[in-house]
C-alpha cells in the first residue's frame, strides 16, 4: 500500500497508469482509498529482492543479466506500445525493480507518464546516475530516455555501481561479454539521438547474445512441464514427450527438477553414463545431482524438464516450450489461476487441463485471454491414444522437425478453444 498525500497534484498519476495497465512483470492495481490527508493506493505484493539488494548481496551472473535485461525490454516495449497513449517510465533504477519467483518486477510508476504530460510537466524527477541528461536538464524526453535507463541499470548489474556516465574501456562489464558492454555503451550515449531508436532493438541484441552463449551446450529443443498442484501428472506427460519423441526417430532426455523425485527412483537400479543420464527401457533420464555436481552437457534433440509443482523452475528452466497441467475441479482454481498468470510472459506456454470432458471449454481471465488452452485427454484406451499423440502434434508442431512419411503421426489434431473473455477462469462448460 503506497499513502501520498492530497496535496500532491501528481498523486493519483501513479494509480490512473497502473489502473489501465495488464502487463506481466508490473504490478496490479486493486483499489484506490482517500482520507483527509492521503490517498492510499493498494497494489499487487511482492515477495522479493529488489535489484540492488540481490546485487550487494550476491550479485549476478552473466547470464542473469541478459536473462532479467530481456525481461525489462519487454516490460518497457509493452509500455511504449501501449494503446492509445504510450507510456514513458522515467525512473528506471535498481530499487525500482524487483526479483520475484525468477522473473524481473517493474514497480513505483511515480514518475511515469505519457508523452504529452512530460512536455508539459516543468517538475522533473531522476535518480542520480541513472537518469538520462535531458530528463535531469529540462530537455525533451522520450522512448530513448528509457533507454538510457535501461543501459544504466545492466551497467550496474554488471559492476554493482552507478555509472556515472560511459563507463572507460576494459571496465567490469565487458567481462561479462563484448557484446553486452557495446549494447550498454549504445544504451549510455550522452546524446539521445545517438542511442536506440527503441528498446525492441536493446531486446534483439540481448537476446541474440544470451542464444549465441546458450548453443553450445543447448539441445536443439528445451521443453519444461510443471503442475499447478501436487499429483497432477507432470512426470506421466513428460514420459508421454519421451515415448512421442522416441516414435519420431529423435533423441529425448527427460530430465528431474521436481522435489517427489519419481525419476529418481525410476533410474534407481541403472548405472549412469558418463553425463549422468540413466538409461531405463526407452528413456533417458537425468536426475538432479545437485549444484555441487558437474557433468557434460549429453546430446540429444529434446530436453524435457520435469519441474513438478514448481512454475518458478520451469521459468527458470529457459524452455522453448512450457506446458502447464491444470485440474478442473472447484478447488482447483485458485491455483491454476495463479500459476498461468506466473508463467504468462513465457515464450510458447500452453495450459494443459487435465480431466476434462471433450465438451470443456476453459476461459481465461480478460488480461490472459491470448493464453493458448488445450483439453488433456486421460484414459487407456485406444481413442485417448490418438487423442494423446495428436495433441502433441498440435504441441510441438513448428518447434520438432516433421516426421518422416509413413511414421504414422498423422492424427486430426485436436481443435484448439478459442480464448474467452470472461473474468472466471472455469467460467466455460465442463
Amino acid at each position: 500500500m503506497k499513502r501520498v498525500p492530497r496535496q500532491d497534484p501528481g498523486g493519483l498519476r501513479e494509480a490512473d497508469i497502473l489502473g489501465k495497465l495488464r502487463i506481466p512483470g508490473i504490478p496490479v492495481l486493486y483499489d484506490v482509498e482517500t482520507d483527509s490527508n492521503y490517498h492510499y493506493i493498494v497494489m499487487e505484493y511482492l515477495d522479493g529482492d529488489s535489484v540492488s539488494a540481490r546485487a550487494e548481496r550476491c550479485g549476478f551472473s552473466a547470464d542473469e543479466v541478459l536473462r532479467y535485461g530481456i525481461d525489462l525490454c519487454r516490460i518497457l516495449t509493452a509500455l511504449h506500445s501501449f494503446e492509445p497513449v504510450p507510456i514513458l517510465y522515467l525512473d528506471l533504477q535498481p530499487e525500482n525493480l524487483m526479483i520475484c519467483g525468477g522473473r524481473l518486477w517493474l514497480v513505483d510508476f511515480g514518475c511515469a507518464m505519457t508523452p504529452e504530460m512530460a512536455g508539459r510537466e516543468s517538475r522533473r524527477y531522476g535518480t542520480p546516475g541513472f537518469a538520462a541528461p535531458e530528463l535531469l536538464s529540462g530537455g525533451t524526453v522520450d522512448v530513448r530516455t528509457d533507454i538510457y535507463g535501461l543501459g544504466a541499470v545492466l551497467r550496474f548489474m554488471c559492476t554493482g555501481k552507478a555509472p556515472a556516465g560511459p563507463e572507460p574501456e576494459g571496465g567490469t562489464a565487458s567481462r561479462h561479454n563484448p557484446r553486452l558492454e557495446e549494447t550498454i555503451r549504445a544504451c549510455l550515449r550522452e546524446k539521445r539521438e545517438e542511442r536506440p531508436e527503441s528498446v525492441s532493438g536493446v531486446l534483439d541484441a540481448l537476446s541474440e547474445i544470451r542464444s549465441g552463449q546458450q548453443a553450445g551446450n543447448k539441445p536443439s529443443l528445451q521443453a519444461a512441464v510443471c503442475g499447478s498442484r501436487r499429483g497432477i501428472g507432470v512426470t506421466r506427460m513428460c514420459l508421454a514427450i519421451a515415448d512421442y519423441a522416441a516414435a519420431r526417430g529423435l533423441s529425448c532426455i527427460v530430465k528431474e527438477r521436481s522435489s517427489s523425485r519419481a525419476l529418481e527412483k525410476m533410474a534407481r537400479r541403472t548405472v549412469p553414463d558418463r553425463f549422468g543420464v540413466c538409461h531405463t527401457g526407452t528413456v533417458r533420464i537425468l536426475p538432479e545431482y545437485g549444484p555441487s555436481v558437474s557433468l557434460p552437457a549429453p546430446d540429444c534433440s529434446l530436453l524435457v524438464t520435469d519441474c513438478g509443482d514448481s512454475p518458478e523452475r520451469a521459468l527458470e528452466a529457459g524452455a522453448d516450450l512450457v506446458l502447464l497441467i491444470c485440474g478442473t475441479e472447484a478447488w482447483d482454481e485458485s491455483d491454476a489461476s495463479e500459476a498461468v498468470r506466473f508463467l504468462s510472459h513465457c515464450r510458447n506456454l500452453r495450459v494443459l487441463f487435465r480431466g476434462a470432458p471433450e465438451d470443456f471449454r476453459p476461459v481465461l481471465p480478460e488480461d490472459l485471454a491470448g493464453v493458448a488452452c488445450f483439453r488433456l485427454p486421460e484414459g487407456n484406451g485406444k481413442a485417448a491414444g490418438k487423442e494423446r499423440k495428436a495433441l502433441l502434434d498440435e504441441l510441438f508442431r513448428g518447434l520438432l522437425p516433421e516426421p518422416a512419411p509413413g511414421t504414422g503421426w498423422s492424427f486430426k489434431a485436436l481443435r484448439r478453444p478459442g480464448p474467452g473473455r470472461f473474468k472466471g477462469l472455469f467460467a466455460g462448460e465442463r
